[in-house]
């Protein structure tokens, strides 16, 4: 037989869920950890449709796999999902971070006045300094905005485990760097957006960070997916990218040197203290 996409999207779930049911009891779930297992959920069923795997398979490694499916099928392994997730949830004590609000759909316009149709996505790695990235989230704080956020594109140390991904996340959103949620402390955090999302970095050909992308004519067909799902826009958005190793304020400064936006210009005088500025 040969190994179809939603097997590999299911064998991509079961990995997931293992990771934290492997987790020690004593672990501090927060809504951050509660996101990436429902945002590798989402993306293991977006990535189904567009996975082709080669004709020539291994067969032991066939094997291997449709025997983990059959695992991940099973009632015992869905029983035991669910009420892993279900401890997760119910130990929740304060977020990382807010998730866009899947309620903002075409024509409505954010709270704080960003029209659901714009985007400032931040693509960012772990493998640059903390140091940069603390101020990044930092500006993005400032900016108070659900469609303003920071992407990474896959989980730190790969899906094995999403403990680095955790204590990576709990470094960057942490007020006070010294405290550590994840010991039960009561830690002040950040309000900042972090995604994980591959498609985006391909959607716009992202191949090196920092890199700062302002979309215009964002229309989707589902709020709660990837805007780099294919099928997902319907519409061709307009977007600007800049590159470097520079701050948050430069970089937009860039961007509305290039379209003249008032969103971007707001954003600098925001960025600047500048709040009554015109």
């Amino acid at each position: 037989m040969h190994i179809k996409a939603m097997k590999l999207s299911n064998a991509l779930l079961s990995m997931v869920f293992c990771a934290f049911i492997c987790l020690p009891e004593t672990t501090v779930a927060t809504d951050s950890a509660v996101d990436l297992v429902n945002s590798a959920i989402d993306r293991a069923k977006q990535y189904q449709e567009q996975i082709a795997l080669p004709e020539q398979t291994n067969r032991e490694g066939e094997s291997a796999a449709g025997k983990a499916f059959e695992k991940f099928q099973s009632q015992a392994f869905q029983d035991k999902i669910a009420a892993e997730k279900e401890r997760i949830e119910n130990t929740l004590f304060r977020p990382f971070s807010s998730q866009p609000s899947a309620a903002a759909t075409d024509g409505k316009i954010c709270p704080d006045g960003w029209p659901a149709t714009e985007r400032l996505i931040l693509f960012i790695s772990s493998s640059m300094p903390l140091s940069v990235l603390r101020t990044y989230v930092k500006n993005i704080d400032t900016l108070d905005d659900p469609n303003v956020v920071m992407v990474l594109k896959g989980f730190v140390s790969g899906m094995q485990t999403v403990r680095p991904t955790l204590d990576f996340l709990e470094q960057l959103m942490v007020r006070e760097r010294n405290c550590r949620l994840s010991e039960g402390k009561p830690c002040d955090v950040y309000d900042a957006n972090i995604q994980i999302d591959p498609l985006l970095f391909s959607q716009f050909g992202i191949q090196q960070v920092p890199a700062v992308a302002y979309v215009r004519n964002v229309k989707m067909i589902d709020a709660r997916q990837s805007m780099a799902l294919e099928g997902n826009l319907s519409q061709e958005i307009d977007a600007v990218v800049v590159y470097g190793d520079a701050s948050l304020e430069y970089s937009l400064e860039r961007i509305f040197d290039e379209t003249g936006s008032p969103r971007i210009k707001k954003a600098v005088q925001t960025l600047r203290g500048d709040f009554y500025a015109q």
